[in-house]
């Protein structure tokens, strides 16, 4: 994808930023699409095959992930929904999105085109059983992206929030994303799944690294990134 051409196509709130003393202008952190990226039907066929494979096998999983688990599929698990994600939502939705958003802290032009997914599941959060929050935690990936799978009017509460937007009028809010929308940030930032009042909320997660060559790049802007997301002197009120 030729970069202005992306910028055509992609239209994004910058929610957060970080100063980079390098760059003309500040680096975003957060970003949120003003317009769904994904058709209402996709979202649905996703969160059809998920029930669909939980009534088969008796359950979602709650153990890939030790240290902060989630009620979830993974893509391996989902035929269907894999191969969307490898056919279209990846080359034509999300990596253009990513290298669009994050083309300031690119190491290099070339950079847009090694993109890795890490993991990448469906999770499940009930206010009536099962996951209703997620802890406060960093992913371990350069980029953090989700989707959601289904409509705000279906659940209350809920959302994803951020350490560094917890502060003035923002405070113990989170970013709720109507279906479709993509959320994409860095993974280094303290973020968290805000616990849901009622209803069933869905999403996709899937963390982006690069290829082996770009790892010291990655682990630097890892670091970067946390130590500014830890210098700030928000108090959590995440709950």
């Amino acid at each position: 994808y030729d970069n202005k051409e992306v910028k055509k196509i992609f239209d994004f709130d910058g929610v957060a930023q970080s100063s980079n003393p390098d760059a003309e202008s500040c680096d975003i952190l957060i970003a949120h699409s003003k317009r769904p990226l994904i058709n209402e039907s996709v979202c649905d066929a996703i969160v059809f095959e998920a029930e669909k494979r939980a009534a088969e096998v008796g359950g979602w999983t709650t153990e890939r992930h030790a240290n902060y688990p989630t009620t979830d599929f993974p893509l391996q698990d989902l035929p269907n929904a894999l191969n969307i994600m490898r056919a279209c939502l990846l080359p034509e939705v999300a990596y253009p999105f990513l290298a669009n958003v994050f083309e300031s802290v690119l190491p290099n032009p070339a950079a847009r085109l090694a993109f890795r997914v890490r993991d990448a599941f469906v999770v499940k959060y009930s206010a009536t059983g099962g996951q209703t929050l997620l802890k406060p935690h960093r992913d371990g990936a350069a980029f953090s992206f989700n989707v959601a799978l289904n409509k705000l009017s279906d659940y209350e509460g809920g959302g994803t929030w951020f350490q560094m937007l917890d502060s003035g009028e923002f405070q113990g809010a989170a970013l709720r994303s109507p279906q479709g929308h993509i959320l994409a940030h860095s993974s280094a930032l303290l973020h968290g799944g805000k616990t849901l009042a009622s209803g069933v909320r869905y999403i996709l997660a899937v963390f982006v690294t690069f290829e082996d060559a770009y790892s010291g790049w990655e682990r630097n802007y890892f670091e970067d990134v946390q130590s500014f997301d830890e210098s700030s002197d928000i108090q959590s009120t995440f709950d």
